[in-house]
Protein backbone atom coordinates (compact mmCIF):
# COMPACT_ATOMS: atom_id res chain seq x y z
CA UNK A 1 0.00 0.00 0.00
CA UNK A 2 1.21 3.69 -0.72
CA UNK A 3 -0.44 7.04 -0.54
CA UNK A 4 -0.76 8.20 -4.03
CA UNK A 5 -1.63 12.08 -3.80
CA UNK A 6 -2.80 11.53 -0.12
CA UNK A 7 -4.99 8.82 -0.90
CA UNK A 8 -4.39 4.87 0.44
CA UNK A 9 -3.89 2.74 -2.46
CA UNK A 10 -2.09 0.01 -3.71
CA UNK A 11 0.19 0.62 -5.94
CA UNK A 12 -0.92 1.94 -9.38
CA UNK A 13 -4.55 0.86 -7.84
CA UNK A 14 -5.52 3.98 -10.33
CA UNK A 15 -4.42 2.49 -13.36
CA UNK A 16 -5.88 -1.38 -12.15
CA UNK A 17 -9.51 -0.01 -12.51
CA UNK A 18 -9.29 3.24 -13.84
CA UNK A 19 -13.40 3.39 -13.80
CA UNK A 20 -13.29 3.85 -10.09
CA UNK A 21 -10.45 6.99 -10.63
CA UNK A 22 -12.76 8.43 -12.78
CA UNK A 23 -15.97 8.36 -10.49
CA UNK A 24 -14.33 9.31 -7.57
CA UNK A 25 -13.57 12.25 -8.84
CA UNK A 26 -9.74 11.77 -8.94
CA UNK A 27 -8.39 12.78 -12.13
CA UNK A 28 -7.71 16.13 -11.26
CA UNK A 29 -5.68 15.60 -8.43
CA UNK A 30 -3.68 13.28 -10.94
CA UNK A 31 -3.30 15.68 -13.25
CA UNK A 32 -2.16 18.20 -10.82
CA UNK A 33 0.26 15.86 -9.55
CA UNK A 34 1.61 14.89 -13.04
CA UNK A 35 2.31 18.64 -13.48
CA UNK A 36 5.79 18.17 -11.38
CA UNK A 37 8.82 18.69 -13.42
CA UNK A 38 9.81 15.15 -14.66
CA UNK A 39 13.05 13.57 -13.35
CA UNK A 40 14.64 11.69 -16.24
CA UNK A 41 14.40 7.80 -16.37
CA UNK A 42 17.04 6.35 -13.98
CA UNK A 43 18.32 4.34 -17.65
CA UNK A 44 20.57 1.49 -16.81
CA UNK A 45 20.30 1.00 -20.06
CA UNK A 46 22.70 -2.17 -20.35
CA UNK A 47 22.75 -2.07 -24.65
CA UNK A 48 25.52 -4.76 -24.17
CA UNK A 49 22.98 -7.61 -22.74
CA UNK A 50 22.18 -10.34 -24.80
CA UNK A 51 19.22 -12.78 -25.89
CA UNK A 52 15.72 -12.09 -26.32
CA UNK A 53 14.91 -11.90 -22.52
CA UNK A 54 17.85 -10.05 -21.44
CA UNK A 55 20.49 -12.94 -21.07
CA UNK A 56 17.18 -13.83 -18.51
CA UNK A 57 16.17 -17.65 -19.15
CA UNK A 58 12.58 -17.78 -19.63
CA UNK A 59 10.96 -18.59 -16.00
CA UNK A 60 9.27 -22.26 -15.21
CA UNK A 61 5.97 -22.44 -13.10
CA UNK A 62 8.07 -20.04 -10.39
CA UNK A 63 7.10 -16.38 -10.92
CA UNK A 64 10.29 -14.01 -11.55
CA UNK A 65 11.08 -10.54 -11.60
CA UNK A 66 11.42 -9.63 -15.53
CA UNK A 67 14.78 -8.02 -16.82
CA UNK A 68 15.89 -7.30 -12.56
CA UNK A 69 17.91 -3.71 -12.75
CA UNK A 70 17.43 -3.50 -16.57
CA UNK A 71 13.53 -3.02 -16.47
CA UNK A 72 12.18 -3.81 -12.93
CA UNK A 73 14.92 -1.32 -10.95
CA UNK A 74 14.13 1.55 -8.47
CA UNK A 75 10.77 3.17 -9.17
CA UNK A 76 7.61 1.57 -10.22
CA UNK A 77 7.01 -0.49 -13.41
CA UNK A 78 4.10 -1.41 -14.67
CA UNK A 79 2.51 -3.75 -17.72
CA UNK A 80 4.78 -4.78 -20.39
CA UNK A 81 3.38 -5.64 -23.63
CA UNK A 82 5.36 -6.87 -26.79
CA UNK A 83 5.53 -6.55 -30.49
CA UNK A 84 4.51 -9.84 -32.09
CA UNK A 85 8.00 -10.12 -33.03
CA UNK A 86 9.77 -10.28 -29.92
CA UNK A 87 11.67 -6.85 -31.22
CA UNK A 88 10.10 -3.89 -28.95
CA UNK A 89 8.62 -3.86 -25.15
CA UNK A 90 6.73 -1.09 -23.46
CA UNK A 91 5.88 -0.69 -20.07
CA UNK A 92 5.26 2.49 -18.22
CA UNK A 93 7.65 3.73 -15.19
CA UNK A 94 6.57 6.13 -12.71
CA UNK A 95 9.21 7.63 -10.41
CA UNK A 96 7.57 7.51 -7.17
CA UNK A 97 9.26 11.17 -5.70
CA UNK A 98 7.22 13.10 -8.20
CA UNK A 99 4.79 10.62 -9.55
CA UNK A 100 5.73 11.40 -12.65
CA UNK A 101 4.70 8.50 -15.30
CA UNK A 102 7.08 7.59 -18.37
CA UNK A 103 6.67 5.22 -21.68
CA UNK A 104 9.22 3.28 -22.02
CA UNK A 105 10.03 1.41 -25.51
CA UNK A 106 13.31 -0.56 -25.66
CA UNK A 107 14.18 -2.50 -29.25
CA UNK A 108 15.85 -5.40 -29.56
CA UNK A 109 18.35 -5.31 -32.61
CA UNK A 110 19.72 -8.70 -33.00
CA UNK A 111 20.45 -10.27 -29.75
CA UNK A 112 21.10 -7.29 -27.84
CA UNK A 113 18.37 -5.01 -26.32
CA UNK A 114 18.79 -0.93 -26.71
CA UNK A 115 18.72 2.23 -24.58
CA UNK A 116 15.09 2.95 -23.29
CA UNK A 117 13.44 5.33 -25.32
CA UNK A 118 10.80 7.65 -23.51
CA UNK A 119 7.76 8.79 -25.10
CA UNK A 120 6.89 12.01 -26.30
CA UNK A 121 3.77 11.27 -23.53
CA UNK A 122 2.71 11.28 -20.14
CA UNK A 123 3.76 14.76 -18.45
CA UNK A 124 1.16 17.27 -19.13
CA UNK A 125 -2.33 15.32 -18.77
CA UNK A 126 -3.36 11.55 -17.28
CA UNK A 127 -1.44 9.33 -19.58
CA UNK A 128 -1.95 5.77 -18.55
CA UNK A 129 -2.63 2.43 -19.48
CA UNK A 130 -0.23 1.87 -22.64
CA UNK A 131 -0.66 -0.96 -24.64
CA UNK A 132 1.91 -1.49 -28.08
CA UNK A 133 0.49 -3.06 -31.32
CA UNK A 134 1.66 -6.02 -32.61
CA UNK A 135 3.55 -4.07 -35.24
CA UNK A 136 5.18 -2.20 -33.14
CA UNK A 137 4.28 0.84 -34.62
CA UNK A 138 1.28 2.41 -32.69
CA UNK A 139 0.24 2.42 -28.95
CA UNK A 140 -2.98 3.24 -27.25
CA UNK A 141 -3.31 4.73 -23.88
CA UNK A 142 -5.98 6.20 -21.72
CA UNK A 143 -5.93 10.15 -21.16
CA UNK A 144 -7.57 12.81 -20.35
CA UNK A 145 -6.11 15.33 -22.57
CA UNK A 146 -8.23 17.74 -24.76
CA UNK A 147 -9.39 16.35 -28.10
CA UNK A 148 -7.20 19.45 -29.32
CA UNK A 149 -4.07 18.33 -27.91
CA UNK A 150 -4.05 21.54 -25.68
CA UNK A 151 -5.36 23.07 -23.01
CA UNK A 152 -7.63 22.30 -20.12
CA UNK A 153 -7.88 18.49 -19.63
CA UNK A 154 -11.25 16.58 -20.46
CA UNK A 155 -13.24 16.04 -17.29
CA UNK A 156 -13.55 12.27 -18.70
CA UNK A 157 -10.40 10.05 -19.81
CA UNK A 158 -10.45 8.85 -23.62
CA UNK A 159 -8.50 6.03 -25.53
CA UNK A 160 -5.82 7.74 -27.76
CA UNK A 161 -3.74 6.03 -30.30
CA UNK A 162 -0.49 7.35 -31.34
CA UNK A 163 1.46 5.60 -34.65
CA UNK A 164 4.89 5.72 -35.57
CA UNK A 165 6.43 6.92 -38.79
CA UNK A 166 10.12 6.29 -39.36
CA UNK A 167 11.61 6.48 -35.89
CA UNK A 168 9.44 9.18 -35.14
CA UNK A 169 6.07 9.09 -32.84
CA UNK A 170 3.74 11.46 -34.03
CA UNK A 171 0.38 13.11 -31.92
CA UNK A 172 -1.99 11.10 -30.33
CA UNK A 173 -5.28 11.28 -32.02
CA UNK A 174 -8.98 10.27 -29.87
CA UNK A 175 -9.78 6.97 -31.13
CA UNK A 176 -13.94 8.94 -31.73
CA UNK A 177 -17.09 7.25 -32.85
CA UNK A 178 -17.33 4.03 -33.01
CA UNK A 179 -15.48 3.30 -30.20
CA UNK A 180 -16.97 6.24 -28.52
CA UNK A 181 -20.63 6.94 -27.82
CA UNK A 182 -22.66 9.62 -27.88
CA UNK A 183 -23.91 8.62 -24.16
CA UNK A 184 -22.02 10.53 -21.70
CA UNK A 185 -22.47 7.90 -19.04
CA UNK A 186 -20.09 5.56 -21.15
CA UNK A 187 -16.53 5.37 -19.44
CA UNK A 188 -14.40 3.30 -22.02
CA UNK A 189 -10.81 2.42 -21.03
CA UNK A 190 -8.27 -0.25 -20.28
CA UNK A 191 -7.85 -1.01 -24.19
CA UNK A 192 -5.01 -3.34 -25.72
CA UNK A 193 -4.35 -4.38 -29.41
CA UNK A 194 -6.11 -7.56 -30.76
CA UNK A 195 -3.72 -9.87 -33.14
CA UNK A 196 -5.49 -8.89 -36.32
CA UNK A 197 -5.24 -5.08 -36.06
CA UNK A 198 -8.21 -4.57 -34.10
CA UNK A 199 -8.54 -3.53 -30.94
CA UNK A 200 -10.68 -4.74 -27.26
CA UNK A 201 -11.48 -2.32 -24.74
CA UNK A 202 -13.98 -1.87 -21.49
CA UNK A 203 -16.73 -0.06 -21.41
CA UNK A 204 -18.77 1.05 -18.03
CA UNK A 205 -22.32 2.89 -17.93
CA UNK A 206 -23.41 2.88 -13.95
CA UNK A 207 -23.36 -0.56 -13.09
CA UNK A 208 -22.72 -2.20 -15.84
CA UNK A 209 -19.14 -3.26 -16.86
CA UNK A 210 -18.69 -4.78 -20.39
CA UNK A 211 -15.57 -5.98 -22.28
CA UNK A 212 -15.39 -5.22 -26.12
CA UNK A 213 -13.89 -5.93 -29.22
CA UNK A 214 -13.87 -3.50 -32.33
CA UNK A 215 -12.04 -5.37 -35.40
CA UNK A 216 -10.50 -2.69 -38.13
CA UNK A 217 -12.33 -1.17 -40.63
CA UNK A 218 -11.05 0.61 -42.80
CA UNK A 219 -9.06 3.42 -41.84
CA UNK A 220 -10.75 3.20 -38.18
CA UNK A 221 -12.65 0.59 -36.69
CA UNK A 222 -15.95 -1.24 -37.33
CA UNK A 223 -18.82 -1.32 -34.66
CA UNK A 224 -17.92 -2.78 -31.28
CA UNK A 225 -19.34 -6.30 -29.84
CA UNK A 226 -19.70 -7.20 -26.26
CA UNK A 227 -18.06 -10.54 -25.17
CA UNK A 228 -20.88 -12.60 -23.20
CA UNK A 229 -19.55 -13.71 -19.84
CA UNK A 230 -21.41 -15.55 -17.48
CA UNK A 231 -20.16 -13.07 -14.65
CA UNK A 232 -20.67 -9.83 -13.69
CA UNK A 233 -17.76 -7.84 -14.58
CA UNK A 234 -18.46 -4.81 -12.23
CA UNK A 235 -18.73 -6.90 -9.30
CA UNK A 236 -15.69 -8.58 -9.73
CA UNK A 237 -13.97 -5.43 -10.79
CA UNK A 238 -12.54 -6.94 -13.78
CA UNK A 239 -10.01 -5.15 -15.60
CA UNK A 240 -7.15 -5.15 -17.52
CA UNK A 241 -7.77 -7.53 -20.35
CA UNK A 242 -5.37 -9.57 -22.73
CA UNK A 243 -6.07 -11.88 -25.01
CA UNK A 244 -4.25 -14.30 -26.76
CA UNK A 245 -3.64 -14.57 -30.24
CA UNK A 246 -5.68 -16.94 -31.26
CA UNK A 247 -8.32 -15.16 -29.45
CA UNK A 248 -9.22 -17.85 -27.68
CA UNK A 249 -7.86 -16.80 -23.67
CA UNK A 250 -8.63 -14.20 -21.96
CA UNK A 251 -6.57 -12.90 -19.17
CA UNK A 252 -7.93 -10.26 -16.40
CA UNK A 253 -7.05 -8.98 -12.87
CA UNK A 254 -9.63 -8.82 -10.55
CA UNK A 255 -10.88 -8.67 -6.81
CA UNK A 256 -13.14 -11.00 -7.35
CA UNK A 257 -14.11 -13.03 -3.92
CA UNK A 258 -12.70 -16.03 -2.74
CA UNK A 259 -9.18 -14.16 -4.36
CA UNK A 260 -6.20 -14.07 -1.85
CA UNK A 261 -6.71 -10.98 -0.58
CA UNK A 262 -6.16 -8.39 -3.27
CA UNK A 263 -5.82 -8.17 -6.84
CA UNK A 264 -5.49 -11.64 -8.75
CA UNK A 265 -4.87 -12.67 -12.13
CA UNK A 266 -7.80 -14.40 -13.83
CA UNK A 267 -8.04 -16.35 -16.72
CA UNK A 268 -10.87 -17.29 -19.09
CA UNK A 269 -11.34 -20.06 -21.94
CA UNK A 270 -13.24 -19.44 -24.95
CA UNK A 271 -15.69 -22.74 -26.45
CA UNK A 272 -16.20 -23.58 -29.93
CA UNK A 273 -19.80 -21.52 -29.94
CA UNK A 274 -17.99 -18.49 -29.04
CA UNK A 275 -19.27 -18.70 -24.83
CA UNK A 276 -16.27 -17.92 -22.16
CA UNK A 277 -16.00 -19.97 -19.56
CA UNK A 278 -16.11 -18.70 -15.84
CA UNK A 279 -12.97 -17.11 -14.61
CA UNK A 280 -10.50 -19.04 -13.00
CA UNK A 281 -7.91 -18.07 -10.45
CA UNK A 282 -4.68 -18.13 -11.52
CA UNK A 283 -2.98 -19.55 -8.15
CA UNK A 284 -0.36 -18.83 -5.63
CA UNK A 285 2.18 -19.39 -8.26
CA UNK A 286 1.01 -15.95 -9.47
CA UNK A 287 -1.29 -14.35 -6.85
CA UNK A 288 -0.60 -13.47 -3.11
CA UNK A 289 -1.70 -11.08 -0.47
CA UNK A 290 0.12 -8.20 -2.20
CA UNK A 291 -1.84 -6.69 -5.93
CA UNK A 292 -1.18 -9.07 -8.93
CA UNK A 293 -2.03 -6.71 -12.44
CA UNK A 294 -1.83 -6.04 -15.78
CA UNK A 295 -1.30 -9.77 -17.24
CA UNK A 296 -0.09 -9.72 -20.95
CA UNK A 297 1.60 -12.31 -23.02
CA UNK A 298 5.35 -12.88 -24.66
CA UNK A 299 5.50 -12.68 -28.36
CA UNK A 300 5.92 -16.69 -28.43
CA UNK A 301 2.84 -17.38 -26.52
CA UNK A 302 5.13 -18.96 -23.76
CA UNK A 303 5.44 -16.79 -21.08
CA UNK A 304 2.79 -14.48 -18.82
CA UNK A 305 3.87 -11.09 -17.71
CA UNK A 306 2.50 -9.37 -14.89
CA UNK A 307 2.81 -6.98 -12.21
CA UNK A 308 3.15 -7.35 -8.74
CA UNK A 309 3.39 -4.20 -6.59
CA UNK A 310 6.44 -2.03 -7.94
CA UNK A 311 7.98 -4.93 -10.41
CA UNK A 312 6.81 -6.79 -13.88
CA UNK A 313 7.03 -10.29 -12.84
CA UNK A 314 6.56 -13.57 -15.39
CA UNK A 315 6.05 -16.83 -15.67
CA UNK A 316 5.38 -19.80 -17.80
CA UNK A 317 2.24 -19.79 -19.64
CA UNK A 318 1.80 -23.39 -18.89
CA UNK A 319 0.28 -22.41 -16.13
CA UNK A 320 -2.64 -21.29 -18.10
CA UNK A 321 -3.19 -24.55 -19.84
CA UNK A 322 -3.13 -26.77 -16.51
CA UNK A 323 -6.61 -24.89 -15.67
CA UNK A 324 -7.80 -25.16 -19.34
CA UNK A 325 -11.34 -27.55 -19.06
CA UNK A 326 -11.01 -30.12 -20.85
CA UNK A 327 -14.21 -28.67 -23.23
CA UNK A 328 -12.11 -26.20 -24.41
Amino acid sequence: MVVFLGLSFPCFEQERDIFTLVQGGQVEKVREALKADPKPVNATGRAGLKGPYSRQKPPGLKAEVFAPGVVSKDGIQMKLTMSADGSQILYTERDPATNVASFIVRRRAGDSWGEPLVLPYSREYVDIEPSLSPDGKKILFVSNRPVSGQGEPEKMPDIWMAEKTGDHWGNPVRLGPPVFTNDPADIEAHPAFGPDGGIYFMRQNGNNRRLFQAARGGDGFAEPAPLPFKEDLLAGQFSGPCLSPDGRVLLMHSRKEGGFGNWDIYVSFKDESGGWSEFRNLGPAVNTDKPESCPTLSSDGRSVFFTRETDIYWISAKIIEELRPKDR
